[in-house]
């Protein structure tokens, strides 16, 4: 190991004398000279320090819109809350409205959480909060179109947050009617992408986009060798819905392969087997749902890698987020996303419960 240097000999008391004025004015005229100050990277300018103005844009105005329908929502969802969950009146609603409402604020406050906001409802958001599930249900779906709207014009990860809460919101709408005896809303339209994909005569430079589309097909792969799986092990309706869940999934599989041909790149092909085992009826719903659950969470990254499939990715959210709900999904709050702290950071690795992903076997 080398030695260390020695620490440098202080000079004796009587030879440390304050500089002169001459020196001083010299140290002071060389240092204002030199252009940045040694291992900070500070650059010293003359006259006044400019003040740097923050330039908004799509992201802060999709985000803003977001965390204003939020805290809407939350105060709505409040109103209808039994005492103790954060209620600001005493709920006079019935018990399955009350419990769906609890999940809407907890919702809620992790998407503020997640767009950076204070989960704290405005006093005006709560002076307007009407009383009425129904009501909750059409504008939580409202709610999702809004933020489906912005996708077009936003950058890669707003994107993603966008669907991922457009499809919270329709998953909450729909158990939110359910709730008060009504029929769910309409799903709302996922917008058409402002710029369409490559031409099958000119492959794609968006080596992301191509790589997502990758991922995305290889999860559609799993799923449909899963779905055949599934089907094994359950019989009457629910064999019935596994085996319609394969075909469709084995359709967008096929329209996902015939457009990366189209781009100049190779499909990735499927595996021969997965690693997923399904040993009872309860377990091959589990895996149906983390099947789905895990594709939500592929086709999120998809909508922040390419803004040309930004429509296909958002669709596949909301699609496989509601599938994976149908199965007994239980993720509400931001669908394909990690576990959020109260931070609105994710979680670290090992935090969450949901199911291992299904991986190629040997």
């Amino acid at each position: 190991m080398p030695a260390l240097p020695r620490p440098a000999q202080r000079a004796p008391a009587a030879d440390r004398r304050a500089p002169d004025r001459r020196t001083a004015l010299a140290a002071l005229a060389a240092l204002a000279g030199t252009p940045l100050v040694a291992g900070c990277g500070v650059r010293w300018v003359s006259g006044a320090e400019p003040t740097p103005t923050a330039q908004r844009g799509p992201d802060d105005e999709a985000r803003e819109r977001a965390v204003d329908d939020a805290h809407r929502l939350l105060a709505q969802a409040l109103a209808l809350a039994p005492a103790g969950a954060g209620a600001t009146a005493p709920a006079t609603a019935p018990a399955a409205v009350q419990q769906v409402a609890v999940s809407v604020a907890d919702a809620c406050t992790a998407h503020l959480r997640a767009l950076g906001a204070d989960p704290v409802v405005p006093a005006s958001a709560q002076q307007s909060a009407p009383g009425d599930a129904s009501a909750l249900a059409q504008e939580l779906a409202a709610a999702a179109a809004r933020a489906l709207d912005a996708l077009d014009g936003v950058g890669g990860g707003m994107a993603r947050l966008l669907c991922s809460v457009a499809a919270s919101r329709v998953l909450l709408a729909d158990a939110t009617a359910t709730a008060a005896g009504a029929s769910p809303p309409r799903v709302p339209v996922v917008p058409a992408p402002s710029s369409a994909p490559a031409a099958p005569s000119s492959p794609s430079p968006d080596a992301g986009g191509v790589a997502a589309l990758q991922a995305v097909l290889a999860g559609e792969h799993a799923a449909v060798w899963c779905y055949g799986l599934v089907a094994g092990r359950l019989v009457d309706e629910p064999r019935a819905r596994a085996l319609a869940a394969a075909v469709a999934h084995r359709a967008v599989r096929d329209d996902l392969t015939g457009t990366l041909r189209a781009r100049g790149a190779e499909p990735v092909g499927a595996q021969a087997a997965y690693d997923a085992a399904a040993p009872t009826a309860e377990a091959a719903r589990l895996l149906a749902a983390s099947v789905e659950e895990r594709l939500t969470a592929v086709y999120a990254d998809l909508a922040a890698a390419s803004r040309a499939d930004r429509a296909l990715a958002a669709a596949g959210v909301l699609r496989t987020a509601g599938a994976a709900r149908g199965w007994g999904g239980t993720t509400v709050n931001l669908p394909g996303l990690p576990a959020t702290g109260e931070d609105g950071l994710p979680l670290p690795t090992g935090t969450t419960t949901a199911p291992a992903d299904p991986t190629p076997g040997a």
